[in-house]
């Protein structure tokens, strides 16, 4: 017998190299990729741990308790604008009108300080018709007038507030330019009127 030819010899162990390095690929993905065996427990009757909060109720029934996550920034209605604040004020201060808490469609208002109210359809207009015998701590008459000054005081404040009004009530380009936050028309352009 006359050996194996020199070509058959390195195909064979060509054939042998091949087949050790995809034998040792394979053993390299299977063994860093084992499937992970996920503990289960049946029967638990420990439940998670849970916080009770409690607040007693006040003794004083005249007492209102809030408690907040932080002191508010400001209780004025021109520079108050987090939630807390809102809270607070909401709660101390009462607007024209009110969400109607007995209708979940955020679209119902009810009545506070303004009796009624009317809205032009193309919703550029707004009259609202102030409650009669509405006073102040201080007694001052609650009108047409204090709800202006309002307005124009928060407008002239520039402050956060102030953006409701932003090219409704004055030019937000100027007021952000010069810093200066001044109505267009004062009186006229709100158009107060008292009535008798």
């Amino acid at each position: 017998m006359h050996g194996i030819s020199k070509t058959v010899y390195i195909a064979v162990v060509f054939i042998i190299i091949v087949a050790i390095v995809i034998g040792a690929y394979y053993y390299i993905m299977t063994a860093s990729h084992k499937p992970t065996t996920i503990k289960t427990t049946t029967n638990v009757t420990t439940p998670p741990p849970t916080t009770t909060v409690t607040c007693p109720l006040p003794s004083n029934t005249s007492v209102i308790v809030s408690i907040e996550n932080e002191p508010p920034n400001s209780v004025d209605p021109a520079t108050g604008f987090y939630a807390g604040e809102d809270e607070i004020m909401t709660n101390v201060y009462q607007g024209l009108i009110a969400f109607d808490v007995t209708n979940t469609s955020v679209t119902q208002f009810m009545p506070m300080l303004a009796s009624s109210w009317w809205v032009a359809p193309n919703y550029t207009m707004y009259i609202f018709y102030i409650r009669h015998g509405a006073y102040f701590a201080n007694g001052d008459p609650v009108n047409a007038t204090t709800f202006w000054f309002s307005i124009y005081r928060v407008i002239l404040m520039n402050q956060v507030d102030s953006s409701f009004y932003t090219n409704i009530l004055y030019n937000g380009t100027e007021a952000s330019i010069t810093g200066y936050a001044i109505p267009w028309g004062g009186l006229s352009r709100i158009g107060i009127c008292h009535r008798q």
